[in-house]
């Protein structure tokens, strides 16, 4: 087994874990910087556009801390009508987008 496949085992599992204790995520997706899914719970076409927005997301928030604040980001949160919306850095370029009622 390569260390590439135990990586995303081990990604998969992690964020299964999370759903199974956080029922009010409805979607996840980990995402390198340039935008392609590394990982996604997010219905077919769907997942491509969400990595890609989900890239930039979290690449402008981390760039507003940077500038703003002088500091790393931990997380960004969007609040809607219909819920958040919560990007976080992880660690190796990538990020996790969810969405959670």
């Amino acid at each position: 087994m390569s260390a590439v496949k135990l990586n995303e085992e081990r990604l998969k599992l992690a964020v299964e874990r999370v759903l199974s204790v956080h029922r009010e995520v409805e979607a996840v997706v980990v995402v390198t910087s340039d935008g392609f899914p590394v990982y996604s719970m997010v219905d077919g076409k769907d997942q491509e556009r969400a990595a890609a927005m989900g890239a930039s997301f979290v690449s402008l928030a981390k760039r507003v801390a940077k500038d703003l604040r002088g500091s790393d980001l931990k997380k960004v949160i969007v609040e809607t009508d219909r819920g958040r919306i919560i990007g976080v850095p992880l660690a190796g370029g990538l990020s996790i987008l969810m969405l959670v009622r």
